[in-house]
């Protein structure tokens, strides 16, 4: 089954690399999202998943946040 996202969300996430696969395949891996508050809209802390170059995903100290607009919502809203 497929997430819902806005879509003016969805608009804004114009740098994914995974073509927005999180929304689509339940069985596609998410970084998991860190038991931290998010940063206001700017982004969520994260576990990441793989070495992989993300656009979204930033270094935080010993940490990353991804500041993708469709994956804090998917966080916002649905808890993922």
């Amino acid at each position: 089954m497929a997430l819902q996202i806005d879509e003016a969300i969805l608009k804004k996430t114009t740098e994914c690399p995974n073509e927005l696969k999180c929304l689509n395949r339940a069985e596609y891996p998410l970084c998991r999202a860190e038991n931290r508050p998010p940063v206001g809209d700017y982004g969520i802390f994260v576990i990441t998943i793989e070495r992989n170059s993300c656009s979204y995903k930033i270094p935080f100290g010993y940490s990353h946040m991804c500041k993708c607009p469709t994956r804090m919502e998917l966080y916002k809203r649905h808890k993922k």
